[in-house]
């Protein structure tokens, strides 16, 4: 057992995944906090220790006022306020898990400031906080895979994604994500495993005849839905039968619901791995078709999802919909595989095992793309600072045995002050894997 932490958990709700892991950071006799900024649309019902909504110490007049002598004291007043809540939580605890690329202050500027204080920092990335699309489509493309138009988009600019990521590898004692949006990283890091509560999973696998089909998208251009859509037409126009409920803007605690009365759940098209949905739908007994591509996200192995692409879905989904018995083995896995992967506890466990005793959790994952491959797009230019932040992480956790530093500056990716090309670490396969019991990860 890692020793007694105090843990506060912030600043931005994903998945349900502050409230998870604080409940079973509890659980394991740790005191753990959360904070959010903001509530999420989805878990308005959940309840969390500290939320920091914009407020106001003085009457509305006051608030609204234009008057420079109003609003600049006004100014200094309500910093100053903000400042003296910040400090609690800058001091108050020992170790920091943020997600989603946010943190106590705008920019990670707490980072530093945390690390001098000596603080433990965690950071979990969930997809779009760490993608940007000139990684994500040629990496997606090598693997059989396609980047949607609206990762270009709609997705986050080139600087603010990798000073997002380059922070957490500057500053971070543990990365946690995953390969399918990681194409940008240098430095080596954790598989993200979602925390679930399984109590609040009751499990049924109904056994129909004529399966009831749920697709779900939090976000319709980024799940392929369109596509989806068409592609089930497509199965009812050949006879299938099958019942299809479309479920959009629901409360977290509605869609639970309704997952527990459906057979099939149609995840994401065109996705390496699953999200919470597919293991919300794992727990309750429903069969999943989604993202399961062994190449791009080979942990964990033997995964129970059905892998959806466009070229295959007519099939799988045939099959899936068709062969009750298929569905139901499928479906009865699901929930195993959530309880022996993803059950809140042991997620929360493993995190700290991999702060506190790291010998006993290698990183799973040592990035290759952005170093040996990576181009930026034409006209784009990374920051100068930006460049000296990747040097010094280059420098501290090394580089992948293929990779040439000065390409690398060629390439405009790293500075070429501050860093000794003669002295950057490598890792390489056979080395890594004499150490690694679990196997070495490379894409």
């Amino acid at each position: 057992m890692s020793k007694n932490h105090r843990i506060l958990l912030g600043t931005c709700e994903i998945v349900r995944q502050l409230y998870e892991l604080r409940g079973a950071f509890r659980k394991l006799g740790h005191v753990a906090e959360s904070m959010i900024y903001h509530k999420e649309i989805f878990y308005r019902d959940l309840d969390y220790d500290h939320t920091l909504l914009p407020e106001s110490l003085f009457p509305e007049w006051v608030q609204t006022s234009t008057n420079p002598a109003v609003r600049i004291p006004r100014g200094v007043v309500n910093r100053a306020h903000r400042m003296s809540r910040l400090a609690y939580f800058l001091t108050a605890f020992d170790t920091y898990i943020f997600q989603f690329g946010e943190s106590l202050m705008p920019g990670n500027r707490d980072f530093p400031i945390l690390k001098r204080l000596g603080k433990k920092i965690v950071c979990v990335f969930q997809g779009s906080d760490i993608r940007h699309w000139s990684g994500a489509q040629p990496v997606r493309e090598m693997f059989g895979l396609r980047a949607y138009a609206s990762y270009k988009d709609f997705g986050r600019p080139l600087d603010q994604v990798l000073r997002t990521l380059r922070m957490a590898e500057r500053y971070a004692d543990v990365l946690v994500f995953q390969p399918s949006y990681g194409e940008m990283a240098v430095r080596p890091y954790h598989h993200l495993h979602l925390a679930v509560d399984l109590s609040l999973y009751d499990f049924d696998i109904s056994e129909r005849e004529v399966p009831v089909v749920v697709h779900a998208p939090s976000n319709r251009s980024n799940k392929g839905t369109t596509e989806i859509l068409q592609m089930l037409d497509t199965l009812k126009g050949e006879g299938l039968k099958f019942e299809l409920q479309l479920l959009e803007g629901l409360p977290n605690a509605e869609v639970i619901r309704r997952l527990r009365d459906a057979d099939i759940v149609v995840d994401e098209l065109n996705e390496a791995h699953y999200g919470m949905l597919a293991l919300e739908a794992f727990a309750t007994g429903c069969a999943v078709a989604g993202g399961n591509h062994p190449g791009l996200v080979p942990i964990p192995p033997d995964r129970p999802g059905v892998h959806i692409a466009p070229d295959i879905f007519l099939d799988r989904m045939r099959t899936l919909i068709g062969d009750r018995a298929y569905r139901v083995e499928r479906a009865r896995r699901g929930r195993e595989y959530v309880v022996a992967h993803h059950d809140a506890e042991t997620v929360a466990k493993n995190l700290l095992t991999a702060l506190d005793r790291p010998a006993e959790r290698p990183c799973d994952y040592y990035p290759t793309f952005f170093a040996e491959k990576y181009r930026l797009p034409e006209g784009e230019i990374i920051p100068d600072d930006l460049l000296r932040l990747t040097a010094e992480i280059v420098q501290t956790y090394g580089l992948p045995a293929e990779a040439d530093p000065a390409d690398m500056v060629r390439r405009g990716l790293i500075a070429p002050e501050g860093v000794d090309l003669t002295s950057i670490s490598r890792w390489n396969r056979e080395t890594l894997g004499k150490t690694h019991s679990s196997g070495v990860v490379w894409y």
